[in-house]
Protein backbone atom coordinates (compact mmCIF):
# COMPACT_ATOMS: atom_id res chain seq x y z
CA UNK A 1 0.00 0.00 0.00
CA UNK A 2 1.59 3.17 -0.92
CA UNK A 3 1.88 6.14 1.62
CA UNK A 4 -1.59 8.09 2.60
CA UNK A 5 -1.45 11.69 3.14
CA UNK A 6 -3.41 12.65 6.82
CA UNK A 7 -3.50 9.58 8.08
CA UNK A 8 -3.88 8.90 11.92
CA UNK A 9 -4.65 5.13 11.79
CA UNK A 10 -6.25 1.96 10.32
CA UNK A 11 -8.49 -0.35 11.55
CA UNK A 12 -10.34 -3.55 10.12
CA UNK A 13 -14.07 -3.26 9.94
CA UNK A 14 -16.09 -4.82 12.30
CA UNK A 15 -18.57 -7.56 10.87
CA UNK A 16 -21.84 -5.33 10.85
CA UNK A 17 -19.58 -2.46 9.29
CA UNK A 18 -18.65 -5.26 6.06
CA UNK A 19 -22.35 -5.85 5.92
CA UNK A 20 -23.25 -2.02 5.71
CA UNK A 21 -20.14 -1.67 3.26
CA UNK A 22 -21.37 -4.47 1.11
CA UNK A 23 -24.99 -3.45 0.86
CA UNK A 24 -23.95 0.30 0.58
CA UNK A 25 -21.64 -0.66 -2.56
CA UNK A 26 -24.27 -2.46 -4.31
CA UNK A 27 -26.76 0.52 -3.97
CA UNK A 28 -24.98 3.71 -3.43
CA UNK A 29 -28.05 5.77 -4.88
CA UNK A 30 -30.13 4.14 -2.64
CA UNK A 31 -29.87 6.61 0.27
CA UNK A 32 -30.27 3.33 2.46
CA UNK A 33 -27.69 3.75 4.95
CA UNK A 34 -27.66 7.89 4.60
CA UNK A 35 -29.10 8.61 8.27
CA UNK A 36 -30.32 12.59 8.95
CA UNK A 37 -30.88 14.04 11.93
CA UNK A 38 -32.95 16.91 12.19
CA UNK A 39 -33.36 19.49 15.24
CA UNK A 40 -34.36 22.96 15.96
CA UNK A 41 -32.60 25.79 18.01
CA UNK A 42 -34.03 28.53 19.07
CA UNK A 43 -32.76 31.74 20.63
CA UNK A 44 -29.15 33.99 19.25
CA UNK A 45 -27.23 31.16 18.04
CA UNK A 46 -23.95 31.90 17.49
CA UNK A 47 -23.09 30.22 14.62
CA UNK A 48 -19.74 29.94 14.52
CA UNK A 49 -19.30 28.56 17.99
CA UNK A 50 -21.45 26.32 16.92
CA UNK A 51 -19.20 24.94 13.61
CA UNK A 52 -16.42 24.85 16.32
CA UNK A 53 -18.05 22.58 18.94
CA UNK A 54 -19.03 20.24 15.81
CA UNK A 55 -14.94 20.62 14.77
CA UNK A 56 -13.73 20.08 18.24
CA UNK A 57 -16.21 17.05 18.67
CA UNK A 58 -14.45 15.70 14.74
CA UNK A 59 -10.67 16.23 16.61
CA UNK A 60 -11.88 13.91 19.63
CA UNK A 61 -13.88 10.99 18.15
CA UNK A 62 -11.76 9.92 15.78
CA UNK A 63 -14.38 7.59 13.75
CA UNK A 64 -16.13 11.64 12.44
CA UNK A 65 -12.45 11.48 10.75
CA UNK A 66 -13.39 7.97 9.14
CA UNK A 67 -13.01 6.81 5.78
CA UNK A 68 -13.40 3.06 4.56
CA UNK A 69 -11.13 1.61 1.44
CA UNK A 70 -11.66 -1.61 -0.31
CA UNK A 71 -10.19 -2.11 -3.93
CA UNK A 72 -7.37 -3.25 -4.26
CA UNK A 73 -6.96 -4.72 -0.88
CA UNK A 74 -7.58 -8.40 0.67
CA UNK A 75 -9.79 -7.25 3.41
CA UNK A 76 -12.07 -3.32 3.41
CA UNK A 77 -10.13 -1.18 5.92
CA UNK A 78 -10.96 2.16 8.15
CA UNK A 79 -8.69 5.00 7.36
CA UNK A 80 -8.83 7.47 9.95
CA UNK A 81 -7.30 10.95 9.09
CA UNK A 82 -5.99 13.41 11.19
CA UNK A 83 -7.64 16.28 10.15
CA UNK A 84 -10.63 16.77 8.03
CA UNK A 85 -13.24 19.50 7.13
CA UNK A 86 -16.33 19.41 8.03
CA UNK A 87 -18.96 19.84 5.17
CA UNK A 88 -21.40 23.14 6.51
CA UNK A 89 -23.71 24.94 4.91
CA UNK A 90 -25.66 27.58 5.40
CA UNK A 91 -29.17 28.87 4.49
CA UNK A 92 -31.96 31.09 5.07
CA UNK A 93 -35.75 29.79 4.34
CA UNK A 94 -36.97 33.01 6.90
CA UNK A 95 -38.93 34.48 3.25
CA UNK A 96 -40.95 31.56 2.96
CA UNK A 97 -43.72 30.91 4.80
CA UNK A 98 -44.23 27.44 6.97
CA UNK A 99 -45.69 25.99 4.70
CA UNK A 100 -43.15 26.51 2.46
CA UNK A 101 -40.37 25.66 4.69
CA UNK A 102 -41.73 22.19 5.45
CA UNK A 103 -41.74 21.75 1.87
CA UNK A 104 -38.47 22.81 0.99
CA UNK A 105 -37.18 20.41 4.10
CA UNK A 106 -38.77 17.38 2.68
CA UNK A 107 -37.65 18.32 -0.78
CA UNK A 108 -33.90 18.78 0.47
CA UNK A 109 -33.85 15.97 2.84
CA UNK A 110 -34.99 13.85 -0.30
CA UNK A 111 -32.25 15.24 -2.55
CA UNK A 112 -29.28 15.09 0.50
CA UNK A 113 -30.42 10.91 1.32
CA UNK A 114 -29.59 10.48 -2.83
CA UNK A 115 -26.10 12.11 -2.85
CA UNK A 116 -24.88 10.00 -0.41
CA UNK A 117 -21.25 9.86 0.33
CA UNK A 118 -18.07 8.75 -1.41
CA UNK A 119 -16.72 5.94 1.42
CA UNK A 120 -13.31 6.88 1.11
CA UNK A 121 -13.71 10.40 1.56
CA UNK A 122 -13.74 11.78 5.08
CA UNK A 123 -15.95 12.89 6.51
CA UNK A 124 -18.66 10.78 5.69
CA UNK A 125 -21.12 13.58 7.30
CA UNK A 126 -22.19 17.00 6.82
CA UNK A 127 -24.25 19.23 8.17
CA UNK A 128 -26.88 22.04 7.09
CA UNK A 129 -28.35 25.05 9.33
CA UNK A 130 -31.46 26.41 8.12
CA UNK A 131 -32.54 29.87 9.41
CA UNK A 132 -36.35 29.39 9.78
CA UNK A 133 -36.71 32.85 11.35
CA UNK A 134 -34.85 35.83 13.22
CA UNK A 135 -34.52 32.98 16.04
CA UNK A 136 -35.04 29.78 14.62
CA UNK A 137 -32.19 27.35 13.59
CA UNK A 138 -32.94 24.07 12.27
CA UNK A 139 -29.96 21.78 11.61
CA UNK A 140 -29.68 18.61 9.89
CA UNK A 141 -26.99 15.83 10.49
CA UNK A 142 -26.29 13.51 7.71
CA UNK A 143 -24.10 10.94 8.29
CA UNK A 144 -23.36 7.43 6.78
CA UNK A 145 -24.43 4.97 9.00
CA UNK A 146 -21.09 2.46 8.98
CA UNK A 147 -19.78 5.63 11.40
CA UNK A 148 -22.19 5.68 14.18
CA UNK A 149 -25.12 3.27 15.22
CA UNK A 150 -28.45 5.54 17.15
CA UNK A 151 -27.21 5.12 20.73
CA UNK A 152 -23.30 6.70 19.47
CA UNK A 153 -25.38 9.46 17.50
CA UNK A 154 -26.71 10.60 20.66
CA UNK A 155 -23.39 10.59 22.36
CA UNK A 156 -22.07 12.44 19.51
CA UNK A 157 -25.11 14.96 19.87
CA UNK A 158 -24.14 15.67 23.58
CA UNK A 159 -20.67 16.33 23.23
CA UNK A 160 -21.60 19.25 20.54
CA UNK A 161 -24.48 20.53 22.14
CA UNK A 162 -22.47 20.58 25.63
Amino acid sequence: MQKVDNLADLYELTPTQQGILFHSLMAPKAGMYCTQFGFTLQGDLVIEAFRQAWEQTIEQHSILRTAFVWEGLEKPIQLVRQKVTLPFTQLDWRDQSSEQQQQELETWLQQDRQQGFSLSQAPLMRLVLIRWSETTYHCIWSKHHLLLDGWSTGLVLKAVLT
